[in-house]
């Protein structure tokens, strides 16, 4: 009994720390989409402050839209007892709003799924309602449950007004105070959706392990709140640093580094051209040149176009590779050592021991490199293919040749062409770690991951089991109806008919006959004594025998009392729909050449965690099965994964996610995606 209260409050700190964290993970992969704290997108944070002097004093996160005051709560249930943990936030609220009264402030109760339904469903609904200014009545029907939770909230709020200012809660007061409000459920604990979906971003910026750089910023945002300290953005780089590369700018180079958050290998030399050509001497086969960039007028030397080069005298050079330094020439022949090693090859290189890199045009040309790199939006996509970039040692060139704008960035090692100057190429640790991931988008898996995955989440424990998922082809997306169906539950909260995580809307018409159809299930089932319900958590719906074979051991069954339709408002559909994506983001391995996915065994393999690919490869390996060259790619919504689907089934093949086989290659374990209709009779 003694630890349980101490056990508590420290899985209280991660909790917050995390959050913390998580918003300076956002800084680092410089994401501005802050719609998990309920924020929205294009939010550049500034400043991320910690224990503050503020009445809300978990964090406060500064920027260009104003202040967000956290109060992190990883549980949290709905009281009116003046003395509960509910009733403390909400004392927070008043005190920040009484004493320091900003209107552009957002006040954020972060919690996570181990909160009350009252506070994730109810709370969050009432106040996206009012900062939205849906009105009450019929046009945003009032459940019993949220008129509870609503005037146990407002007494709390009026109460602890008269106890810090002497006076009642006018009701524009309380309605301004009530809007800044913002519920955020965010399931950031270790192993769960959201910490997974950090570490895919993370992998695709860090230089080491993600699961390294998570530790490091929780750890990072431990020591701030308890010297109760503020980070701004360049004081977290400066701090992160040694796992994202280095961000020093005293030198062209250091700035190239700081650009691409990874370390190159090899420096950024712009005074001389190194070329292995084609010999124009008949006893070499080639030639290794080291040759001066510019002239003394700041012209350059040579002209590249075609795969060749031009000299002053107009002789031309068929270039096999180019480098802006010996170092990298030798790396090139050392990967290629099978092509030279029979070759009769001449060196032949600069007579000087000047610094040709100090000479005024060649830093000058740096320098503008430097500023080049820097203003590139996308760093890790190929100038030449315009793909993502996920793998080790991917060269970092400079395209300098006729008739194309000269930059400077990343390319495929499959795509480098031969008078593509190559000033280094990167390493990572993650990239080493999973080169299977060539191609990949973690940016963009991160956006989809945290909102998507919602069948897969609930699938993840499943192990050794083949399990069919029906999937319906026809499912509509874009329906615009202005009325939906809520259900409501014997508990006086409601529940709105959803799919794929969704509220449906519909036409009026077609929500009361939808609703008058539920309700003649609902008298049937209960005439049966097997009535319809919903679980508590994970919203199964079905009839109380069937959601008891689902519910989790901390669930409960909430019966349902009656089906209605009502006007759709956007506070229902925030609040109570789940899911942007049900299915996505999904890994796909696409054939390198030709670039579409292809079938094993007649079935195409989908992947919902795409840093675990390599055991799945593993797998498929040991049961014979021999992959072509791949790269991998992302269905990143709904909308493709229905039309990939039913392009396959159109083509008799059929689609697997997470499969497991055994040594014989029959299927061990995994999803099978199934047309609804082929088991369903309407």
């Amino acid at each position: 009994m003694g630890n349980s209260g101490g056990a508590a409050t420290n899985s209280g700190i991660d909790f917050q720390q995390r959050i913390a964290a998580l918003v300076l993970a956002h800084i680092l992969a410089d994401v501005k989409d802050y719609t998990t704290l309920q924020l929205g997108y294009g939010l550049d944070v500034k400043e991320v402050r910690f224990e503050t002097n503020d009445s809300i004093d978990d964090l406060v996160i500064v920027s260009t839209h104003g202040r967000t005051l956290v109060q992190a709560k990883r549980s949290l249930s709905l009281s009116e007892s003046s003395d509960s943990e509910y009733s403390s936030v909400l004392k927070q609220f008043v005190a920040q709003y009484v004493d320091d009264n900003i209107s552009t402030d957002s006040y954020v109760l972060a919690t996570s799924s181990r909160a009350s339904q009252r506070i994730t469903k109810e709370l969050r609904k009432l106040t996206e309602a009012a900062r939205l200014n849906e009105t009450s009545g019929c046009d945003n029907p009032i459940t019993k449950a949220e008129k509870d939770v609503l005037e146990k909230t407002r007494g709390l709020i009026q109460a602890h007004y008269v106890a810090k200012t002497g006076s009642l809660m006018s009701e524009d007061d309380f309605s301004n105070l009530f809007k800044r409000i913002r519920v955020a459920q965010l399931d950031i604990e270790e192993g769960a959706p959201l910490e997974m979906a950090v570490l895919i971003l993370l992998a695709g910026k860090a230089s080491v392990s993600p699961e390294l750089v998570w530790g490091s910023l929780i750890s990072l945002c431990v020591s701030l709140a308890k010297d109760r300290l503020s980070i701004d953005r360049a004081g977290l780089l400066n701090r992160m640093r040694k796992f994202i590369g280095s961000h020093s700018s005293q030198t062209a180079t250091d700035a190239a580094n700081e650009f691409l958050r990874l370390q190159c290998q090899g420096s950024l030399s712009s005074g001389r051209e190194v070329l292995l050509i084609k010999s124009f001497m008949p006893d070499a086969d080639y030639m290794i040149l080291e040759l001066y960039r510019f002239q003394d007028d700041g012209r350059k030397r040579l002209k590249f176009f075609d795969g060749k080069a031009e000299l002053m005298n107009e002789e031309i050079w068929d270039v096999i590779h180019r480098t802006s330094t010996f170092a990298g020439m030798e790396r090139y022949i050392e990967n290629n050592v099978d092509q030279f090693s029979d070759a009769r090859v001449v060196i032949i290189p600069i007579d000087t021991q000047a610094n040709i890199d100090d000479e005024p045009y060649a830093k000058a040309h740096a320098e503008n490199c430097s500023h080049q790199a820097e203003a590139s939006e996308n760093p890790f996509m190929c100038l030449h293919c315009g793909d993502a970039i996920s793998e080790d040692s991917a060269p970092f060139i400079e395209i300098d040749e006729e008739f194309k704008e000269h930059c400077l960035g990343l390319v495929h090692s499959k795509c480098l062409g031969p008078i593509d100057r190559v000033l280094g190429v990167i390493g990572a640790e993650i990239f080493r770690e999973n080169k299977l991931l060539k191609n990949f988008d973690y940016s963009q898996w991160f956006l989809g991951a945290p909102r998507g995955q919602g069948l897969f989440g609930t699938t993840a424990n499943i192990n050794n089991r083949v399990i069919s998922i029906l999937w319906k082809p026809d499912y509509n997306q874009v329906s615009k109806g202005g009325w939906c169906i809520k259900i409501n539950l014997e508990d006086g909260s409601a529940r709105y008919v959803h799919e794929r995580g969704r509220v449906m809307r519909y036409a009026e018409t077609g929500a009361c006959s939808i609703a008058s159809h539920f309700n003649v299930q609902f008298e049937k089932a209960r005439s049966d004594n097997d009535p319809w319900c919903y679980t508590s958590e994970n919203e199964g719906f079905g009839t109380y025998s069937s959601a008891l074979q689902i519910m989790t051991a901390d669930e409960t069954c909430i019966l349902c009392v009656k089906a209605e339709s009502v006007p759709y408002t956007r506070s229902i559909g925030n609040s109570y729909s789940r899911f942007d994506n049900f299915y996505a983001p999904l890994a796909i391995l696409l054939e390198q050449d030709s670039g579409l996915p292809f079938s094993i065994g007649g079935a195409i393999f989908l992947i919902s965690n795409p840093l675990r690919l390599e055991k799945y490869v593993d797998n498929w390996r040991r049961a014979g099965i021999d992959l072509p060259e791949f790269v991998v790619s992302t269905i990143e919504s709904d909308d493709k994964f229905d039309k990939f689907v039913q392009q396959v089934k159109d083509n008799g093949g059929g689609v697997i996610v997470d499969p497991i086989l055994n040594f014989t290659g029959e299927l061990s374990s995994g999803l099978i995606i199934e047309n609804y209709y082929d088991f369903v009779k309407l």
